[in-house]
């Protein structure tokens, strides 16, 4: 260790503020934080010049609307900038084949890869359908794919029906997911007589963790939440959140939630809401097949 006296440590306070400076200044290429809209006029083209280094910081410093379908392939921290609430809406783009999303995550590793959302807010696109997802998280490599929401607002203004969040694999058996949400909303609507779902977690090894999250379905057909595998159990934790599947008219199926197959959930202090018509055929919690 090289210690200095307080007399040349002094001395060497100004220039070293100037080296700070001039590293923030100088491009993205030794940045590890991207200030949007002040350094990127896009969040895309931010999370594309820092994602993957040390520390990859996309900082959103504006409360407007950003029209624009955002993905991330490797690791980045995308958060609302102190006092801000951004909100990004989807603007179609596919992500990843499973359809139209607003923002995307999906690494292509051998090894784990850590993605954050942070404060923000998510529509799906204008004209969105229940074919759409507000949040895709897709392993595509054989590492593990960390994803954490953490204050997250997803919206569905419209009454579209899209799903809110969906986790899964690009090939089957080939990889894993480790998802944590936290705080935030999920509030979905849909018109149609097509299936809307909150979180779906299908043939993706890992864990799902969700905490004092409040999630709202109204549509004909709604789900909360759906998860099922076959081969690698997933472990489900649901704590201090507050669930709502209700209809503002004639339905057809609701349930609060699925759990298929290889499933070790824990369900503990929540709040579980579920209306019922005369139309409405309503289900609690299913559970099937070693589903514990």
């Amino acid at each position: 260790m090289i210690r200095l006296s307080a007399r040349v440590a002094a001395r060497l306070v100004a220039p070293l503020a100037f080296v700070a400076i001039a590293t923030a200044v100088t491009g993205a290429a030794h940045a590890t934080t991207a200030v949007v809209p002040a350094g990127y006029a896009t969040i895309q083209a931010a999370v594309t010049a820092v994602q993957g280094s040390s520390g990859a910081t996309v900082e959103i410093d504006s409360n407007n609307t950003f029209t624009e379908s955002v993905v991330a392939t490797d690791g980045v921290t995308i958060k609302a900038g102190t006092g801000f609430t951004p909100t990004i809406q989807g603007d179609g783009t596919d992500c990843g084949g499973f359809g139209v999303c607003t923002v995307g995550f999906i690494p292509a590793n051998a090894s784990t890869t850590n993605f954050q959302l942070v404060g923000v807010r998510l529509l799906p696109r204008s004209g969105a359908s229940s074919t759409d997802i507000v949040v895709l998280i897709e392993d595509s490599g054989s590492g593990t794919a960390v994803s954490e929401l953490d204050a997250v607002t997803i919206e569905d203004p419209a009454s579209a029906g899209p799903l809110g969040v969906k986790i899964a694999l690009a090939t089957s058996g080939v990889g894993s997911n480790s998802v944590t949400i936290h705080g935030g909303s999920i509030t979905l609507g849909g018109s149609a007589a097509s299936f809307t779902e909150g979180i779906s977690m299908y043939l993706s090894p890992g864990s799902l963790t969700v905490d004092a999250l409040a999630l709202t379905l109204d549509g004909p057909y709604s789900g909360a939440f759906g998860l099922t595998s076959y081969d690698s159990a997933i472990t489900f934790s649901l704590t201090n959140s507050t669930i709502t599947v209700g209809a503002p008219g004639p339905s057809y199926f609701q349930s609060l939630g699925g759990l298929i197959c290889q499933i070790d959930a824990t369900l503990e202090h929540n709040d579980f809401h579920l209306s019922s018509t005369p139309q409405l055929a309503g289900f609690g919690i299913m559970i099937d097949n070693n589903a514990g």
